[in-house]
C-alpha cells in the first residue's frame, strides 16, 4: 500500500471518528440544555450585577416561564461551598425551578466570575454572606416576578456559612426595629404598634433559610437573632461531623445543636429532650418552622444526592405555602449530569480526530514527522 493510500485512509477514519465525536458534543449540549430549562419551561440567564465599592457578582437566575409582575413567585438564592461555583448548584436551581421557584445561583466573592470583596474572606462571610445579602437585596428589588415575601436562601458548606450569617443580618434588622419601637419615644410609645410592627416585617427579607453544614451556629444565642422558617441539612457522615459536641453527625435524640434549634421557638415548659428527623416543629405563618435533615451521605456526596434534593423541595414548598404539584422525589437532575458525561467524552474523543484533519492543512504541514 503506498504512503498516500495509507495517509488517505487514516483521514478518512479521522473524519468519521471526528463526526461522531461530534454529534456525541451535540446530543449532551442539547441534553443538558433541555433538562437544565425543563424541557423549555425555565428561563436561564446570566448575570453581572454590580454591588457597590468596585465590586460585582456573577451567576445564573432560573425564572419559571411562569413567573411575571402579574403573577410573582418564590425565590430561592443558593451559594456554593469553598472553591466551588455557582453552576454546582443546579442539582437544587433545576429541582427547584420547574416547580415554580425562581433560583439565583451566584458565584460567591472571591470564586468564580466574581470579584473580590473590600473585607478578607472569612469576615465578608459574616459581614455580607460573601454576597448572599447583595442577591437578596437584588432580588426583593430589582426582579419584578420575585414575591418578596417568600424569599429563602440556601448554601452548601461555605454558603451554608453564609445562609447562618445572611438569616442573622435581616434578623438582626428586624428585632433592632422592634427594640427602638418599644421606646418611649416611638409613635407608639412603650408600646409596639401594628404599623411598626410591620415596618419591622419588611426589613426582615428572608422568610426561610436551609444551610448544608455549619451546624455548629445552631445556639440558643445565634437564633435570638434570627427570625425565619430553619432547616437544617447535615450529611450523617460528613467529615467535619467530630467538630459537633456529640463527635458525630447524627442530629436525632440528644444533639445538642438540634435541640438549639428546636427549642429556640419552645417555651420553657415545651422544651423537648430529643431530637426527631425529617419533622416539622413550629408554624411557617409565624416564621418558627424548624426542621432537621439528616441523609446518609458524605459531605460532598450532597451535591448528587437525591434525598438532599427531595429535602429541600419539601422545605421551600413548605416555607412558601406551596401545593406540591411534582413529588419531591421526582427529580431529573441526574439526566443533565449524564448528557455532561456524552459531552465530555465527545470532546476528548475529537481530540486526536481532529489533530489528524488538522495536519492536513498546509498551514501545518510542516508540522507530520
Amino acid at each position: 500500500m503506498s504512503t498516500e493510500n495509507g495517509n488517505g485512509m487514516r483521514v478518512k477514519m479521522a473524519l468519521r471518528l471526528f463526526c461522531f465525536a461530534l454529534v456525541l458534543v451535540l446530543v449532551g449540549s442539547i441534553g443538558a440544555s433541555l433538562v437544565q430549562t425543563s424541557f423549555g419551561k425555565v428561563s436561564v440567564t446570566d448575570f453581572k450585577i454590580p454591588t457597590g465599592e468596585g465590586k460585582w457578582l456573577t451567576g445564573t437566575v432560573f425564572r419559571p416561564d411562569s413567573a411575571s409582575e402579574e403573577n410573582k413567585c418564590p425565590a430561592v438564592i443558593t451559594c456554593h461551598g469553598y472553591l466551588n461555583n455557582s453552576e454546582m448548584q443546579d442539582i437544587n436551581a433545576i429541582e427547584l425551578s420547574k416547580r415554580g421557584i425562581a433560583v439565583i445561583a451566584f458565584d460567591a466573592y472571591y470564586h468564580g466570575g466574581s470579584s473580590e470583596a473590600a473585607l478578607p474572606m472569612m469576615e465578608d462571610v459574616q459581614a455580607e454572606g460573601i454576597g448572599m445579602v447583595p442577591m437578596v437585596e437584588y432580588a426583593s428589588t430589582a426582579l419584578d416576578y420575585v414575591d418578596t415575601d417568600r424569599i429563602g436562601v440556601l448554601g452548601h458548606s461555605m454558603g451554608g456559612m453564609a445562609v447562618w450569617c445572611t438569616m442573622m443580618y435581616y434578623g438582626g434588622q428586624y428585632y433592632q426595629a422592634l427594640e427602638d419601637a418599644s421606646g418611649e419615644d416611638s409613635d407608639g410609645g412603650t408600646e409596639i404598634t401594628e404599623a411598626e410592627f410591620m415596618e419591622a416585617e419588611k426589613l426582615n427579607k428572608v422568610q426561610a433559610g436551609l444551610p448544608t453544614r455549619f451546624i455548629q451556629f445552631s445556639t440558643p444565642e445565634i437564633f435570638q437573632t434570627i427570625h425565619a422558617n430553619v432547616g437544617i441539612n447535615y450529611a450523617r457522615y460528613d467529615e467535619g461531623a467530630s467538630a459537633l459536641v456529640n463527635g458525630n453527625g447524627d442530629l436525632s435524640g440528644d444533639c445538642p445543636e438540634s435541640l438549639a434549634a428546636i427549642n429556640s421557638i419552645m417555651d420553657e415548659k415545651e422544651q423537648v429532650t430529643s431530637a426527631e428527623i425529617g419533622k416539622y416543629y413550629g408554624a411557617v405563618e409565624d416564621k418558627t418552622m424548624r426542621v432537621l435533615y439528616n441523609p446518609s451521605d458524605i459531605h460532598p456526596g450532597l451535591h448528587f444526592s437525591k434525598a438532599s434534593a427531595s429535602y429541600t423541595v419539601d422545605f421551600f414548598e413548605k416555607s412558601f405555602g406551596m401545593k406540591n404539584t411534582i413529588p419531591s422525589d421526582k427529580q431529573t437532575w441526574f439526566l443533565k449530569e449524564m448528557f455532561n458525561l456524552i459531552g465530555m467524552i465527545g470532546a476528548l474523543m475529537a481530540i486526536i480526530p481532529m489533530a489528524v484533519l488538522l495536519l492536513q492543512v498546509p498551514v501545518f504541514a510542516g508540522l507530520r514527522g
